[in-house]
C-alpha cells in the first residue's frame, strides 16, 4: 500500500473539507482516500473514499460501525 501526504494551509479557521475542495487536487478515481472525521461528506466528491461513521442523535453505533471506525483510526495513529 502506498501512502501520499498532501498538505495545504489556509489562514484562520477553515473546515478540512473546504480546504480540500478549494485545493482542486486531482485524484485518480481508483485511488482510495482514507480520511478522518474532518472530511465528512468527502464521498460526495470522491466515490472511493473511506471516512468514519458518525453516530446519529439518539442512535448508538452498531458493532460493525464501531469496528469500521477502529480499523480506520489505526491508519492515523
Amino acid at each position: 500500500m502506498g501512502e501520499i501526504l498532501a498538505v495545504d494551509c489556509a489562514k484562520g479557521k477553515q473546515h478540512d473539507l473546504s480546504i480540500f475542495k478549494e485545493s482542486n487536487i486531482l485524484i485518480h478515481p481508483d485511488s482510495e482516500l482514507l480520511a478522518d472525521s474532518g472530511y465528512q461528506g468527502l464521498n460526495k466528491f470522491h466515490d472511493n473514499s473511506v471516512i468514519p461513521i458518525k453516530k446519529k442523535k439518539g442512535i448508538p453505533l452498531t458493532p460493525e460501525a464501531k469496528a469500521h471506525n477502529k480499523a480506520l483510526s489505526k491508519y492515523f495513529d
